[in-house]
């Protein structure tokens, strides 16, 4: 027979407050002046780092923007001598 289901509510309680939003810059991997992958991201952990902890945030795209309206260097004009251009 099927009695009376029980109910179970999982929740999470974060404190915001106490959370430190921290932006992790974006570029591309081989022209430092590629302006259409000058982008950020931004990364939050609860509960670290803690005391004694460093916190490493890792950021990786597989493109820059579809549609960048910026100028400068495009990426059909990478060099790739210097790491810059």
């Amino acid at each position: 027979a099927i009695g009376r289901p029980t109910s179970r509510t999982a929740f999470l309680h974060v404190d915001y407050r106490n959370i430190t939003p921290i932006d992790v810059p974006l570029g591309h991997k081989d022209a430092a002046f590629v302006r259409s992958h000058f982008d950020a991201i931004e990364a939050r952990v609860a509960d670290a780092p803690r005391a004694g902890e460093i916190l490493v945030a890792v950021a990786v795209t597989d493109s820059g923007r579809p549609q960048p309206r910026i100028g400068g260097l495009q990426t059909h004009e990478i060099k790739g001598e210097d790491g810059l251009r």
